[in-house]
């Protein structure tokens, strides 16, 4: 009640200062600024599991202290993914093992596969991605799969420049 008597006593002050009488009262609130590394890149950005064209900015994920320097999420399937995976360019073949090495096949689950499918016609890309996709599954098929992991731990090795001694 004390509350109450309060805002209207201050609605009825007329010593009461109006900082800008057009406004509505109340604060307004600003957007977050964007960071700097993000407003350079311009453009249509694809989202990498529905491929939804847009503007960089509409993948920012808002957090209480500015926008996620990492991490996007797309406006239309709502999938997250790092920054990198959608400013990456990359040609249709690259494109194509990118899915293929997707972390333990959840790329498909992540993604409608019509949607997908008729995306990828529609950006002209649908032949050399299931060209590069479908050689890629093939030579991995002739490997097991724990034969596949040895050779990727492998290569992690040489790349961390580990040796065995």
């Amino acid at each position: 009640m004390v509350k109450y008597r309060t805002r209207e006593r201050a609605k009825q002050d007329s010593k009461q200062m109006v900082i800008a009488p057009s406004e509505k009262k109340g604060f307004k609130r600003r957007g977050k600024p964007i960071p700097a590394e993000i407003q350079v890149k311009t453009g249509q950005f694809l989202c990498p599991f529905c491929l939804h064209a847009d503007v960089i900015t509409t993948y920012l994920i808002s957090t209480k202290k500015g926008w996620h320097r990492t991490n996007g999420e797309c406006p239309e399937c709502h999938n997250g993914f790092r920054l990198e995976s959608l400013t990456a360019r990359m040609t249709p073949e690259q494109f194509g093992i990118w899915v293929y090495e997707y972390p333990a096949f959840r790329f498909w689950r992540k993604c409608e596969f019509e949607k997908f499918n008729r995306r990828l016609k529609q950006l002209g890309w649908s032949y050399k991605f299931w060209k590069a996709y479908k050689t890629e599954k093939q030579e991995n098929k002739t490997q097991s799969y724990e034969e596949h992991m040895m050779e990727e731990q492998e290569e992690w090795r040489r790349e961390q420049g580990y040796t065995d001694d």
